[in-house]
Protein backbone atom coordinates (compact mmCIF):
# COMPACT_ATOMS: atom_id res chain seq x y z
CA UNK A 1 0.00 0.00 0.00
CA UNK A 2 2.84 2.32 0.58
CA UNK A 3 4.58 1.63 -2.59
CA UNK A 4 1.14 2.37 -4.06
CA UNK A 5 0.70 5.69 -3.12
CA UNK A 6 4.21 6.77 -3.46
CA UNK A 7 3.84 5.73 -7.00
CA UNK A 8 0.85 8.00 -7.05
CA UNK A 9 2.88 11.02 -5.29
CA UNK A 10 6.36 10.88 -7.53
CA UNK A 11 3.76 10.43 -10.80
CA UNK A 12 4.47 13.59 -12.89
CA UNK A 13 0.90 13.59 -14.24
CA UNK A 14 -0.52 13.95 -10.94
CA UNK A 15 1.08 17.27 -9.76
CA UNK A 16 1.01 18.53 -13.67
CA UNK A 17 -3.06 17.70 -12.99
CA UNK A 18 -2.98 19.92 -9.95
CA UNK A 19 -0.93 22.58 -11.78
CA UNK A 20 -3.75 23.01 -14.55
CA UNK A 21 -6.32 22.73 -11.80
CA UNK A 22 -4.50 25.61 -9.89
CA UNK A 23 -4.60 27.74 -12.81
CA UNK A 24 -7.99 27.37 -13.32
CA UNK A 25 -9.08 28.02 -10.28
CA UNK A 26 -7.04 31.37 -10.38
CA UNK A 27 -8.36 31.89 -13.66
CA UNK A 28 -11.83 31.89 -12.82
CA UNK A 29 -10.91 33.61 -9.96
CA UNK A 30 -10.00 36.54 -11.06
CA UNK A 31 -12.25 36.54 -13.90
CA UNK A 32 -15.04 36.52 -11.89
CA UNK A 33 -13.48 39.38 -9.59
CA UNK A 34 -13.27 41.63 -12.42
CA UNK A 35 -16.39 40.85 -13.84
CA UNK A 36 -18.08 41.79 -10.42
CA UNK A 37 -15.56 44.24 -9.63
CA UNK A 38 -17.25 46.30 -12.87
CA UNK A 39 -20.91 45.07 -12.06
CA UNK A 40 -20.71 46.47 -8.09
CA UNK A 41 -19.86 49.93 -10.12
CA UNK A 42 -22.43 50.32 -11.69
CA UNK A 43 -23.64 52.61 -8.90
CA UNK A 44 -20.15 54.28 -8.82
CA UNK A 45 -19.08 52.68 -5.47
CA UNK A 46 -18.41 49.15 -3.74
CA UNK A 47 -20.55 48.68 -0.46
CA UNK A 48 -19.21 46.61 2.61
CA UNK A 49 -21.04 43.48 1.48
CA UNK A 50 -19.66 43.88 -2.12
CA UNK A 51 -16.26 44.15 -0.59
CA UNK A 52 -16.79 41.22 1.46
CA UNK A 53 -17.84 39.04 -2.17
CA UNK A 54 -14.45 40.14 -3.66
CA UNK A 55 -12.34 39.43 -0.69
CA UNK A 56 -14.06 35.97 -0.50
CA UNK A 57 -12.66 35.22 -4.33
CA UNK A 58 -9.11 36.67 -3.64
CA UNK A 59 -8.86 34.02 -0.98
CA UNK A 60 -9.72 31.15 -3.57
CA UNK A 61 -7.28 33.16 -6.04
CA UNK A 62 -4.72 33.21 -3.08
CA UNK A 63 -5.43 29.57 -2.85
CA UNK A 64 -4.31 28.62 -6.72
CA UNK A 65 -1.57 30.64 -6.45
CA UNK A 66 -0.15 28.11 -3.23
CA UNK A 67 -1.25 25.56 -5.40
CA UNK A 68 0.72 26.44 -8.66
CA UNK A 69 4.08 27.08 -6.73
CA UNK A 70 3.50 24.11 -4.73
CA UNK A 71 2.57 21.40 -7.97
CA UNK A 72 5.39 23.82 -9.76
CA UNK A 73 8.58 22.70 -7.34
CA UNK A 74 7.18 19.28 -7.47
CA UNK A 75 6.97 18.64 -11.46
CA UNK A 76 10.62 20.78 -11.40
CA UNK A 77 12.17 18.54 -8.47
CA UNK A 78 10.73 15.60 -10.70
CA UNK A 79 11.92 15.86 -13.59
CA UNK A 80 15.00 19.03 -12.96
CA UNK A 81 16.67 18.75 -16.83
CA UNK A 82 13.37 18.82 -18.34
CA UNK A 83 11.55 21.70 -16.95
CA UNK A 84 15.09 24.18 -17.05
CA UNK A 85 15.10 23.57 -20.49
CA UNK A 86 11.07 24.42 -20.59
CA UNK A 87 10.94 28.56 -21.33
CA UNK A 88 7.15 27.77 -20.97
CA UNK A 89 7.51 26.48 -17.23
CA UNK A 90 10.33 28.94 -16.18
CA UNK A 91 7.88 31.63 -17.49
CA UNK A 92 5.10 30.76 -15.80
CA UNK A 93 6.54 30.29 -12.58
CA UNK A 94 8.33 33.89 -12.83
CA UNK A 95 4.62 35.06 -13.76
CA UNK A 96 3.45 33.51 -10.47
CA UNK A 97 5.62 35.44 -8.57
CA UNK A 98 4.19 38.47 -9.90
CA UNK A 99 1.10 37.54 -9.49
CA UNK A 100 2.42 36.75 -5.61
CA UNK A 101 3.65 40.07 -5.20
CA UNK A 102 0.63 41.81 -6.83
CA UNK A 103 -1.91 39.69 -5.24
CA UNK A 104 -0.40 41.31 -1.62
CA UNK A 105 -0.24 44.48 -2.54
CA UNK A 106 -3.90 44.23 -3.98
CA UNK A 107 -5.47 42.13 -0.99
CA UNK A 108 -3.55 43.75 1.99
CA UNK A 109 -3.19 47.38 0.43
CA UNK A 110 -5.98 48.33 -1.44
CA UNK A 111 -9.12 45.94 -1.22
CA UNK A 112 -9.46 47.47 2.82
CA UNK A 113 -9.94 50.53 1.57
CA UNK A 114 -12.51 49.57 -1.30
CA UNK A 115 -15.41 50.98 0.19
CA UNK A 116 -13.85 54.44 0.21
CA UNK A 117 -12.90 54.65 -3.05
CA UNK A 118 -16.37 56.04 -4.08
CA UNK A 119 -16.80 57.62 -7.59
CA UNK A 120 -19.71 59.23 -6.23
CA UNK A 121 -17.80 61.08 -4.01
CA UNK A 122 -15.17 62.46 -6.15
CA UNK A 123 -15.26 66.18 -4.40
CA UNK A 124 -14.75 64.70 -1.14
CA UNK A 125 -12.32 61.95 -2.25
CA UNK A 126 -8.30 63.16 -1.58
CA UNK A 127 -5.36 62.90 -3.99
CA UNK A 128 -4.31 59.85 -1.77
CA UNK A 129 -7.20 57.66 -2.11
CA UNK A 130 -7.75 58.74 -6.28
CA UNK A 131 -4.02 57.69 -6.42
CA UNK A 132 -4.98 54.17 -4.83
CA UNK A 133 -8.05 54.15 -6.94
CA UNK A 134 -5.78 54.41 -10.33
CA UNK A 135 -3.92 51.62 -8.73
CA UNK A 136 -6.29 49.26 -8.14
CA UNK A 137 -7.40 49.57 -11.63
CA UNK A 138 -4.27 48.93 -12.38
CA UNK A 139 -3.59 45.89 -9.91
CA UNK A 140 -6.50 44.55 -11.65
CA UNK A 141 -5.47 44.45 -15.09
CA UNK A 142 -2.09 43.22 -13.92
CA UNK A 143 -3.66 39.99 -12.08
CA UNK A 144 -6.52 39.42 -15.43
CA UNK A 145 -3.89 39.70 -17.73
CA UNK A 146 -1.31 37.22 -16.13
CA UNK A 147 -3.63 34.71 -15.15
CA UNK A 148 -4.70 34.59 -18.84
CA UNK A 149 -1.01 34.55 -20.03
CA UNK A 150 0.00 31.74 -17.73
CA UNK A 151 -3.29 29.83 -18.93
CA UNK A 152 -2.28 30.11 -22.68
CA UNK A 153 1.24 29.04 -21.57
CA UNK A 154 -0.35 26.05 -19.31
CA UNK A 155 -2.58 24.79 -22.61
CA UNK A 156 -1.04 25.79 -25.96
CA UNK A 157 3.02 25.19 -24.65
CA UNK A 158 3.26 22.79 -27.77
CA UNK A 159 2.85 25.40 -30.20
CA UNK A 160 6.28 27.28 -28.65
CA UNK A 161 9.44 26.41 -30.63
CA UNK A 162 12.74 25.17 -30.30
CA UNK A 163 14.20 28.66 -30.55
CA UNK A 164 11.91 30.28 -27.86
CA UNK A 165 13.33 31.37 -25.20
CA UNK A 166 11.94 32.88 -21.66
CA UNK A 167 13.07 36.28 -22.46
CA UNK A 168 10.51 36.77 -25.87
CA UNK A 169 7.80 34.64 -23.73
CA UNK A 170 8.41 37.62 -20.97
CA UNK A 171 8.70 40.55 -23.48
CA UNK A 172 5.36 39.20 -24.98
CA UNK A 173 3.95 39.17 -22.03
CA UNK A 174 5.20 42.49 -20.75
CA UNK A 175 4.06 44.16 -24.02
CA UNK A 176 0.11 42.95 -23.40
CA UNK A 177 0.44 44.22 -19.35
CA UNK A 178 1.44 47.39 -20.30
CA UNK A 179 -1.39 47.46 -23.08
CA UNK A 180 -4.11 46.28 -20.04
CA UNK A 181 -2.42 49.26 -17.79
CA UNK A 182 -3.37 51.70 -20.43
CA UNK A 183 -6.96 50.42 -20.67
CA UNK A 184 -7.09 49.88 -17.18
CA UNK A 185 -6.81 53.80 -16.72
CA UNK A 186 -8.87 55.06 -19.12
CA UNK A 187 -11.78 52.76 -17.91
CA UNK A 188 -10.74 54.70 -14.47
CA UNK A 189 -11.10 58.20 -15.76
CA UNK A 190 -14.62 56.89 -18.53
CA UNK A 191 -16.33 55.55 -14.85
CA UNK A 192 -14.73 59.46 -13.20
CA UNK A 193 -16.15 61.21 -15.95
CA UNK A 194 -20.09 59.17 -15.73
CA UNK A 195 -20.24 59.98 -12.27
CA UNK A 196 -19.50 63.23 -12.58
CA UNK A 197 -22.31 63.64 -15.38
CA UNK A 198 -19.61 64.85 -18.52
Amino acid sequence: MAEFFESIIMHPRLWLSVHLLGVCVGLGGATVTDILFFKFLKDFRISRKEADIMHTLSLAIVAALFVIFISGIALYLLDTAKYSASPAFMTKMIIVMILTFNGFVLHQYVSPKLVRLSFSEERGLTQRFRSLRHLAFALGAVSATSWYFTFFLATLKSVITDSTQAHHLLGLYGVIVFGALLASQYMEYSLQRSAAGE
